[in-house]
């Protein structure tokens, strides 16, 4: 696929979305703002973004949060995820092609500018949670510590079955992996289980470590993996 540079008109364009926002730096918003004086097609651009935005925001808002742990720990990283997206942004606009893929498919697909771009941004939000919050709980391919695409996982490491309690927040449950330098490898497994890699000092064996897991805070049940 052939790539255009963008023209300095183009350039502005782009930036609009972050413009309404207000996530520019005030060199850009300056040059956004000066560009707009004099620039009908390019404020016509800025109202149709912010009534995209403002049905994005009622879309998000008519949606009910489930009471899952996944989807709790994914609302707590939303914010992140946002600002991830922000700081990566930039250096894509330089090369973006004169007409994208997403701009064709919500021209086909749906009947209205807000209405387009309002259901194609909330599909696009929980397909990056959906992917975000996997990457944390199962680890990077390439990571030490956790499962391979083959199944491997840390070499003299003891391996715990984990149920942890359904009122615990996943925010715990992540803080309470890492103070014990443990990953989640597989999981969740059938009944809820979760199966965890710790170090191979953490115990004397999988059997010990289980034992002294299942007094601790944010677990219900542990049993050794083999």
């Amino acid at each position: 696929m052939t790539e255009e540079i963008l023209t300095p008109r183009e350039e502005l364009s782009a930036l609009l979305p972050w413009y309404a926002a207000g996530t520019l730096s005030r060199d850009e918003m300056d040059r956004i703002e000066a560009a707009l004086d004099g620039d009908a097609s390019l404020r016509s651009e800025l109202d149709l973004i912010r009534e995209d935005r403002a049905a994005a925001r009622a879309l998000a808002d008519a949606q009910e949060l489930p009471d899952s742990m996944e989807a709790r720990f994914g609302a707590a990283l939303s914010g992140h995820i946002a600002k991830r997206d922000r700081e990566g942004a930039g250096a894509a606009v330089a090369r973006l092609p004169r007409e994208s893929w997403l701009s064709r498919v919500a021209g086909t697909l749906f009947p209205s500018p807000g209405f387009a771009f309002a259901s194609i941004a909330a599909a696009l939000l929980i397909a990056v949670q959906a992917g975000f919050i996997v990457s944390l709980l199962t680890g990077a391919p390439d990571t030490p510590g956790y499962r391979t695409a083959s199944g491997e996982t840390e070499t003299g490491g003891l391996a715990v079955l984990v149920k942890f309690r359904p009122d615990v927040a996943m925010e715990d449950v992540s803080a309470w992996l890492e103070g014990k330098q443990a990953h989640i490898v597989e999981g969740p497994l059938p009944g809820g289980m979760y199966r965890l890699q710790f170090p191979a000092d953490a115990a004397e064996s999988a059997a010990a470590l289980a034992t002294a897991l299942s007094g601790e805070e944010p677990v219900q049940i542990a049993l050794p993996a083999g």
